[in-house]
Parts: structure tokens; sequence; C-alpha cells
């Protein structure tokens, strides 16, 4: 899940780790 805060800088990323 720490992963997931690192990738919220990138909206691009978050999206690709909700799907």
């Amino acid at each position: 899940m720490e992963s997931s805060k690192r990738k919220s800088n990138i909206p691009a990323d978050k999206v690709t780790v909700f799907n």
C-alpha cells in the first residue's frame, strides 16, 4: 500500500493502481 502513496504523485499511475 505504501507504493500506492508514491504513485499518488502521478495521476496517470494512480489510475493504474486502481485498475
